[in-house]
């Protein structure tokens, strides 16, 4: 659906669609549409700044947890803080892990 209201998003900037009759060419909410010509960011990238890892990281501790597991290697606070430390610059909350 993002590709579809960035494309109604040009057609409606080329002046090629009104706002109305470009939501309904693309199939999206005008309201929507509306509100991200207006610099509204979505739900997603309006909380991006509340996660402690950086976009794209998170699959990185994944992958390394399937791997110590594979390994046999424990999977705790004590072998998992010190690699998010590494990934992230800073040790989480002491809550971090069970959220």
């Amino acid at each position: 659906q993002e590709e579809r209201i960035a494309l109604a998003m040009a057609a409606v900037r080329e002046g090629k669609y009104s706002q109305r009759a470009a939501a309904k060419m693309y199939t999206v909410p005008s309201s929507t549409l509306n509100d991200r010509l207006r610099g509204v960011q979505t739900r997603s990238d309006s909380h991006s700044d509340q996660f402690k890892l950086p976009p794209g990281t998170e699959r990185v501790l994944v992958d390394w947890c399937h791997f110590l597991h594979l390994t046999a290697h424990p999977l705790n606070r004590q072998t998992i803080y010190p690699k998010v430390k590494a990934l992230c610059g800073e040790t989480p909350g002491h809550n971090w892990l069970d959220r």
